[in-house]
């Protein structure tokens, strides 16, 4: 028979006004903060929108390179929602192995246009990295000079590795807000870009978060 002591731990506190005010003013003054305001900032969804509706065109598959937060939010949504499988989603980042890349790679073969989100918020992360390193090689040897075209990177507006290799690409490149930890980021558009590409209507669902946080 199993028993747990809890001799040691302190009693949780009942919430009171007191504490759902300390809790709002370590929400105002922490410095990485940023995720409580991203249901209100829409100044870059019509940019998003459209790009996200370039890439449905165009493309027939779409990877995300990215680890953890970098894309296991986008992922939730896009599950939960059930839309469209066209384009079909696959995600990297996570798991490198040889096997996991030997199939993505035998997948991506019945697809013809193809399209990489490659999101790293520091724009180091060594998984993201290899991911892209094996991924870009792929878009130029399906899509030439116009790789460029269907590369998406989502990165810290800062010089990086990353950021500089989108750069050197002419890549597409969409910022994430500094103050916004990986694992907040999915109302930002590390998560909208492929949310959108994949076909929700992001102004809706930013509308539902800002009605929680009213709530």
């Amino acid at each position: 028979m199993i028993k747990i002591d809890y001799s040691g731990i302190a009693p949780t506190p009942k919430p009171d006004k007191i504490a759902a005010e300390q809790v709002r003013e370590k929400l105002r003054t922490h410095p990485m903060n940023g995720w409580v305001r991203l249901p209100y900032e829409t100044e870059h969804l019509r940019h998003i929108i459209d790009v996200a509706g370039s890439v449905r065109r165009a493309s027939d598959a779409v990877i995300v390179a990215g680890a953890g937060g970098s894309s296991l939010g986008a992922r939730a949504v896009i599950d939960a929602l059930g839309v469209a499988d066209v384009p079909k989603f696959f995600w990297c980042g996570d798991n490198l192995s040889g096997t996991a890349m030997s199939r993505l790679l035998y997948a991506l073969l019945g697809y013809e246009n193809i399209t990489v989100i490659v999101i790293s918020k520091s724009g180091s992360t060594l998984e993201t990295t290899v991911a892209t390193r094996f991924l870009v090689p792929i878009l130029q040897e399906r899509h030439g000079d116009a790789a460029r075209e269907h590369l998406i990177v989502i990165t810290e507006p800062k010089q990086s590795p990353l950021r500089r290799f989108a750069e050197t690409l002419g890549a597409r490149t969409f910022d994430i807000p500094e103050n916004v930890g990986g694992r907040y980021s999915v109302l930002s558009p590390v998560g909208l870009v492929p949310i959108a590409i994949a076909g929700v209507d992001i102004d809706e669902l930013l509308r539902g978060a800002r009605e929680q946080a009213e709530r």
